[in-house]
């Protein structure tokens, strides 16, 4: 993971499910599409975003340090 990841992470919490597009959401955070898209890709492997509802799995992102 890196800082993009937490970024994404954050963004997506703040959200609480409404659903953006990569552009869409890389356009708020200041990212490129591709580099949100990587970060959600990591993500879910480090099993912090639900593949299957799109949202940030808030207890495993508390347990971060």
């Amino acid at each position: 993971m890196n800082s993009q990841d937490i970024v994404i992470a954050i963004k997506l919490l703040i959200l609480n499910g409404k659903k953006l597009t990569f552009a869409e959401l890389g356009k708020q955070v200041k990212l490129s599409a591709s580099e949100v898209h990587a970060a959600t890709n990591r993500l879910k492997e480090s099993y912090l975003l639900d593949t299957f509802s799109g949202n940030i799995r808030k207890a495993s992102f508390e347990d971060i340090k």
